[in-house]
């Protein structure tokens, strides 16, 4: 009796493995938005680069917001938060 080659393969399956893929495309969406879609070099090796360098690119853009939220202690609580608890520090008498 043959046994269906997606039910073979169900069996070898990696679910773990291939659940990354969503962070995989949730990337490539993000660079291709800000940066295009297009990678304007002919050679294989040179689109390699420039991929890697618009990579590069986002994550010291990444890297700098975050360092800036640090450094500045900008909230990031929603604003309805933000102004509950300003009026609770205001209310509290010390």
């Amino acid at each position: 009796m043959k046994i269906g080659l997606r039910r073979k393969n169900g069996r070898e399956f990696d679910n773990e493995l291939y659940h990354n893929r969503n962070l995989v495309e949730t990337m490539f969406s993000v660079l291709k938005k800000k940066y295009g879609e297009e990678v304007k070099a002919k050679r294989y090796h040179k689109q390699s680069k420039k991929v890697k360098l618009k990579q590069l690119v986002h994550n010291l853009d990444r890297y700098v917001k975050v360092v800036f939220i640090i450094q500045t202690r900008i909230s990031t609580e929603p604003i309805n938060q933000l102004i509950l608890s300003i009026n609770f520090l205001m209310s509290v008498n010390i």
